[in-house]
């Protein structure tokens, strides 16, 4: 005796029943995949709508504390965020960013941009057109650049920057604390 399952299906507007097994084993199957896709991605985004791998956001470097709630956005969402500039991004293969912002007690600012790219030459091409001849190498990821009060790095698929709003030595010390915190957690992240 063969067992028959009986399933029912969305088709266009209008629900039908299917009775076929292996039509109807496909229907289940597609079902608990779809909704253990749902629920991995709704556990990705848990804390505050972000991405898992951007959670280390919300714990900032001794000394700081999160000024502004850490975002993440995908796709044409970042013209909302950078107004300007989007287009260098999707252009060269953008796929999602993050943004956060931290201040210490005396209310010193950082503001941190993250943007993963869809390869590593992406990223390349994108830190190529941040930084020019006078910014000061640094030993961060797999390439990093100081200008003035900020910090430009690359590693892997992501393009870093750090900036704060002088060149005191606790805002420095600061984005480099921040600079290091990225990179150890950006590590495998992609």
């Amino acid at each position: 005796m063969r067992c028959q399952h009986i399933m029912y299906a969305w088709r266009g507007t209008k629900v039908t029943k299917v009775t076929e097994g292996k039509k109807a084993r496909s229907v289940i199957l597609l079902l608990v995949l779809g909704s253990l896709l749902l629920v991995d991605g709704v556990a990705a985004r848990a804390e505050g709508g972000l991405p898992a791998k951007f959670i280390f956001l919300n714990t900032p470097p001794a000394g700081w504390q999160v000024a502004e709630a850490p975002q993440a956005v995908e796709g044409p969402a970042l013209f909302a965020v950078i107004n300007g500039g989007a287009e260098l991004y999707l252009e060269l293969g953008f796929k999602q960013a993050a943004f956060a912002a931290y201040k210490t007690d005396k209310g010193i600012l950082l503001n941190l941009e993250i943007y993963e790219m869809v390869s590593p030459e992406a990223a390349r091409k994108t830190q190529a057109s941040k930084t020019g001849g006078q910014d000061r190498p640094e030993t961060l990821g797999d390439e990093a650049r100081w200008g003035d009060h900020y910090l430009n790095l690359r590693k892997g698929p992501w393009q870093v920057t750090i900036a704060g709003y002088d060149t005191k030595s606790v805002t420095l010390d600061g984005i480099r604390a921040l600079a290091e915190t990225v990179v150890r957690n950006l590590n495998g992240a992609s």
